[in-house]
């Protein structure tokens, strides 16, 4: 082998290792800058917690993980007498729960003695850090970050990839420490129990792979849980395309109808006929108790309950709101345990809830109970399956008080049975619980100014979207409290519905227009996107295509009888004016 052959195989290889060593050098300089050490002291204890002097100002974060400090005899220098440092050990491994104003409550993860106020304490200090490499490309990565964060106890490389687990896990009975976990899609940081703490994505250039055909849509069959993303699921739910050539939904115009009578059907997708008003909500279930699915819509004066048979909607009742009652939200479910699914409507008179309820009693729909100053939102909760909770409007801007409780319902009687333990950001609508795979229990909630948040149980935000999803146009009047003088009325809106589809991915609506949240809201376009929680991220796995139109509300259920599951929406295609009425339809999607 040649002089000269040796000087370009070289010259080869390090052009090939830049990228990554470049890559890799940004990557390294962003972590040690968000993890560098920072100084405290214990202030008091606080019940099981502690409180600190360190907040937001200083940089702290909900998460951050302090060792605190025992400090120990003197390193003297034998020739200089110079003290040069001292053995100084950990007694305990605390962890950021909350972060006030001046200071910021803090947990206790793991501890050898009793902690005492005056205790000093140090950020990302003396903590165990291990890096678990799925990639097998990390290991100039590695060197660099132990490089950058000295403080950490980091494990070589070679055993940490021996101790990695195949599929992700946590570590029993290791809290209070840091693991750095490298895959294709990004570097995630996360303590002892897989919590997110940081996600820097594209950590390292994605390996060289042949091109495949990419699927037009696709549904992955995967919970809403933490897992390994070695490769792209393949698709087990697909979404029939709509024909390339035809648009996904009616164009508006005003001066014809939406939608022609009798329904329209494009390939995949069915839009029922064209019903005057704007909807509140929707739901399916066998309401009359005859075995079969009947459709229930509510609109702000009505509730319109029919069957679909084929593409003919029968209409089965009515039910008229009384007086100034309008209606905000539908929900289903059979608390008196007859076999036949209660509606619930979540309504305002005026400036006050007065919630009510429809059933299917002697051959006929009518409203059972009427002025209930509740909230209704149904959800299935992990463990307990489909679950009516409820809440109350306070006095002032409480207009989502205290907490959200389980509903029982006693003859005629409902009644506040068991809260539901959330976190501190979630009140009873826009959220979902899920079981976070390694993570324990997760919530997935739009926040009120409509981003999409994962929350750990004791309300760690993991992870929040840069992009407005949800979007509702239902709202409640209520008075101003602080305007003294003159009575101001102020619109509070209600959050978006989230929902899983039997795959276990999380649908999330996504309406687009005027977005003034205290003011006015009017939505011209939406869709519906799917989306899974890879432990790190929401990350959408297909979507319906944008159509004209504000999706009031949606669910899966088998609502033509067929014996398959259909994605249902509820959408207001035009708004209506001085001169014409609000359109709305029902579109139905075919799933696979």
């Amino acid at each position: 082998m040649t002089r000269s052959f040796l000087l370009l195989l070289s010259l080869f290889c390090s052009l090939i290792l830049l990228p990554v060593h470049a890559s890799a050098s940004a990557l390294t300089e962003k972590v040690a800058q968000e993890f560098q050490p920072v100084s405290g002291v214990l202030v008091m204890p606080m019940g099981d917690e502690f409180l600190i002097d360190l907040d937001a100002q200083k940089g702290i974060r909900e998460g951050d993980i302090f060792a605190v400090i025992q400090k120990g005899a003197r390193i003297i220098h034998p020739e200089t007498k110079e003290v040069i440092g001292t053995l100084d050990e950990v007694k305990g491994i605390l962890q950021i729960s909350r972060v006030k104003k001046g200071y910021s409550y803090a947990r206790i993860l793991e501890g050898k003695g009793a902690l005492e106020k005056g205790d000093r304490i140090q950020r990302f200090e003396g903590i165990p850090a291990r890096f678990w490499d799925y990639t097998g490309r990390g290991e100039g990565l590695y060197a660099e970050l132990r490089g950058a964060l000295p403080g950490l106890e980091w494990a070589s490389y070679a055993t940490d990839q021996s101790r990695r687990p195949e599929q992700l896990s946590a570590p029993q009975g290791q809290p209070g420490m840091l693991i750095f976990v490298l895959k294709d899609n990004g570097l995630g940081v996360t303590d002892g129990g897989l919590n997110t703490l940081r996600f820097y994505a594209d950590a390292l250039p994605a390996p060289s792979v042949a091109k495949t055909p990419t699927p037009v849509v696709s549904s992955p069959s995967a919970s809403i849980v933490a897992a390994p993303v070695a490769a792209t699921p393949q698709p087990d739910v697909q979404l029939k395309p709509v024909s390339p050539v035809q648009s996904a939904a009616p164009a508006m115009d005003p001066g014809t109808a939406i939608i022609r009578s009798g329904g329209r059907q494009e390939e995949g997708i069915w839009y029922g006929p064209e019903v005057k008003g704007e909807p509140a909500g929707l739901a399916v279930g066998d309401f009359d108790g005859d075995g079969q699915q009947e459709i229930a819509l509510a609109f702000q004066d009505r509730l319109e309950i029919s069957r679909l048979k084929g593409t003919e909607v029968v209409a089965l009742g009515r039910v008229a709101f009384k007086g100034q009652i309008k209606a905000l939200g539908l929900d289903t479910a059979d608390l008196n345990g007859d076999g036949r699914p209660e509606l619930y409507v979540t309504a305002v008179d005026g400036k006050t809830l007065s919630s009510l309820v429809v059933e299917f009693q002697n051959g006929q729909y009518k409203q059972t109970l009427s002025r209930i100053p509740w909230y209704f939102h149904a959800l299935t909760l992990p463990g307990e399956g489909t679950t009516l909770i409820g809440q109350v409007m306070g006095r002032g801007k409480e207009d989502f008080s205290g907490p959200v409780f389980r509903i029982q319902r006693l003859g005629q009687d409902l009644q506040k049975g068991a809260e539901l333990v959330l976190p501190s950001l979630v009140s009873i609508y826009g959220f979902l619980p899920t079981a976070g795979q390694n993570q324990g229990e997760v919530f997935v909630n739009l926040s009120m100014n409509d981003e999409l948040q994962v929350l750990s149980r004791d309300g760690q935000k993991l992870w929040q979207s840069e992009d407005h999803f949800g979007g509702r146009e239902a709202f409640i009047e209520r008075d101003d409290p602080d305007v003294v003088r003159d009575q101001v009325t102020r619109y509070v809106y209600l959050k978006a519905r989230l929902r899983v589809n039997p795959a276990g991915e999380l649908l999330v609506p996504v309406n687009e227009g005027t977005r003034i949240v205290t003011r006015f809201r009017e939505f011209k376009n939406s869709q519906l996107k799917a989306m899974i929680w890879d432990g790190y991220s929401l990350r959408e796995t297909w979507a319906t295509r944008a159509q004209n139109g504000y999706l009031a509300d949606f669910l899966v259920a088998d609502v033509d009888n067929d014996g398959k599951s259909e994605l249902v929406m509820a959408i207001l295609f035009s708004h209506g004016g001085l001169m014409s009425s609000p359109r709305s339809a029902l579109v139905v999607y075919e799933l696979e």
